[in-house]
């Protein structure tokens, strides 16, 4: 894997250093059966100094694939990152080089989806659930459009 290294010393007479890769997916240590990623993903940063803290603005695309929630197939989810930002005070980095792939690895896994639906959120399979799932009736307690809002309108403000 090609290091995400950012060279501080670099960055002190206002340079940027700008940082284009692609990046195989085997940094991410995912070894699960319900998860897999592209095996090549690719990466583009730009890493400048502001003050006492280094900025890095990254954009990533990757796909991620997990089951179905209705059928279990595997089904592609397109991860698209645009123009992110994160800082971390110099203080806070021990020597001159920052390694930002624990921070790359964490936006990736924060970004898959909980659940997914092949086929756009059309899955196939989906008309054999509708005997297991509740239809709303008129009466069911959800489907009530009177709904009280005890901080609605302009009542709710005290002077003191």
């Amino acid at each position: 894997m090609k290091e995400l290294h950012i060279y501080i010393d670099r960055l002190k007479t206002g340079q940027i250093e700008r940082i284009s890769e692609s990046i195989s997916s085997n940094f991410l240590e995912i070894d699960e059966q319900d998860l897999a990623f592209d095996k090549i993903f690719k990466l583009e940063a730009e890493a400048y100094l502001a003050n006492d803290h280094l900025i890095i603005q990254f954009t990533l695309n990757i796909n991620a694939f997990i089951p179905c929630s209705i059928c279990n197939a595997m089904t592609e989810n397109i991860l698209n990152l645009d123009n992110t930002c994160f800082s971390i005070a110099l203080s806070e980095i021990k020597g001159a080089v920052f390694d930002f792939t624990d921070e790359i690895r964490s936006t990736i896994l924060n970004l898959v989806p909980s659940f997914s639906e092949c086929n756009q959120g059309n899955c196939p399979d989906r008309p054999l659930l509708k005997k297991y799932l509740k239809t709303p009736t008129k009466d069911d307690p959800s489907n009530k459009k009177d709904v009280y809002f005890p901080f609605a309108g302009d009542n709710f403000f005290i002077e003191l």
